[in-house]
């Protein structure tokens, strides 16, 4: 067994809280009652499996045995993090202790397993997102997590309980997943992938949600309909190539010669080496063109649309007169926490119709490296990061 900061004591006091209400640790069913700063949880538990448990700081645990009650406080109420105090560059970032989070009537407390590094994550470091979304310092990056749930608030009691395996995305306004613990809107949550480890499911949400959202929600795209996406080698493209190729549609994509294989292997249709080939002059009469990289590849890509085709763009804007010459629809695309949407990825996940791709790993204390290495954009898929 394990808590934060509090070793050996805490296990030397769950042990005489055991033994004071079932004699010599002898095996059976307990009844177990968790109590944190958002609500309770009541749940059976055996001997052995309440030994492995881990138990967030500042919870209370009374476990009940026949006609015996003990109980038990776990002190302490600070967590580790990785913080930024202002935009900048990666020296911004600083493992630090913080606060712990509350647990409000709507939320789960999650105990973070994994994070993973997205280029948001730097953007937003750097201050490019300035004007577009409104952050606070001291400020937690990281919009991914993968975890075991701790506390639960009142109202949501009944949909996730202590102990269960969870996965998704926080609100993009507030503090990251760069932390051993969040706490996050229930509504926000799926269940984590069975077949799954926790770097990998934590590799999913922010991209996950990303093409879900601007294929499906968006783009509204059909079996039988083509479908651009650009950069399909990264974290977002790699994803949307798989899905749109559950979807049932054509997909072409632009990579470099390196990736040409891998997204081939992924189940892209055609492929485009974007640094010999004009997409442009080889493509034509698309229903969708999904433009993950903005600037001179979103003006282009109107050209090979079919009239009243879609073009959904996370990294640009609307245009008119673009919309216009074309005879097209222009849509961006800005990401949003779903769990209603995440559960339908988990489905896929589960059935294998998509997989993850972590093509690197590091520790949360090794963040400023994870950092250069998504700023190097020359990554497949996404960077994983082990929390605890």
């Amino acid at each position: 067994m394990e808590s934060e900061r509090t070793g050996s004591p805490v296990k030397a006091s769950l042990m005489a809280c055991l033994m004071n209400t079932v004699p010599h640790c002898s095996p059976g069913s307990l009844h177990l009652r968790l109590q944190g700063s958002g609500g309770f949880c009541n749940k059976e538990i055996d001997v052995l499996s309440l030994l492995k448990m881990s138990f967030y700081p500042d919870t209370s645990i009374c476990i009940f045995r026949k006609s015996k009650i003990s109980c038990l406080h776990l002190g302490g109420t600070s967590l580790k993090a990785i913080v930024i105090r202002n935009y900048g560059g990666r020296d911004q970032l600083q493992l630090e202790d913080i606060p712990a989070p509350s647990v409000e009537k709507d939320e789960v407390l999650v105990k973070i397993h994994a994070t993973s590094v997205n280029p948001l994550d730097w953007k937003v470091r750097e201050g490019m997102l300035k004007g577009r979304r409104d952050f606070q310092f001291p400020l937690i990056l990281g919009w991914d997590f993968s975890g075991v749930v701790m506390d639960v608030g009142e109202e949501v009691s009944q949909h996730y309980q202590i102990g269960d395996a969870v996965f998704g995305m926080p609100d993009l306004t507030k503090n990251g997943t760069y932390a051993e613990y969040i706490s996050v809107k229930a509504d926000y949550l799926a269940p984590k992938p069975r077949n799954l480890s926790h770097v990998e499911a934590a590799s999913i949400p922010l991209v996950g949600l990303t093409a879900w959202q601007s294929l499906v929600t968006h783009g509204n795209l059909q079996q039988g309909e083509k479908v651009l996406i650009h950069a399909g080698a990264g974290g977002v493209g790699s994803f949307a190539i798989q899905l749109a190729k559950h979807l049932g549609a054509y997909v072409a994509t632009t990579v470099s010669e390196r990736n040409k294989d891998f997204v081939s292997e992924l189940g892209a249709d055609e492929v485009i080496d974007y640094q010999k080939q004009n997409f442009a002059a080889q493509l034509a009469d698309f229903d969708v063109v999904f433009d993950t990289v903005g600037g001179a590849a979103l003006e282009k890509s109107c050209s090979v649309l079919k009239p009243g085709g879609r073009l959904i763009t996370i990294a640009g804007s609307a245009n008119a007169s673009l919309e216009e010459r074309y005879a097209i629809r222009i849509d961006p695309v800005e990401v949003e926490p779903n769990g209603q949407h995440m559960k339908e990825i988990l489905t896929l996940l589960e059935n294998r119709k998509i997989r993850p791709v972590v093509e690197q790993q590091y520790r949360l204390d090794e963040i400023r490296k994870a950092h250069e290495v998504s700023e190097s954009r020359h990554l497949r898929g996404k960077i994983g990061i082990v929390v605890q």
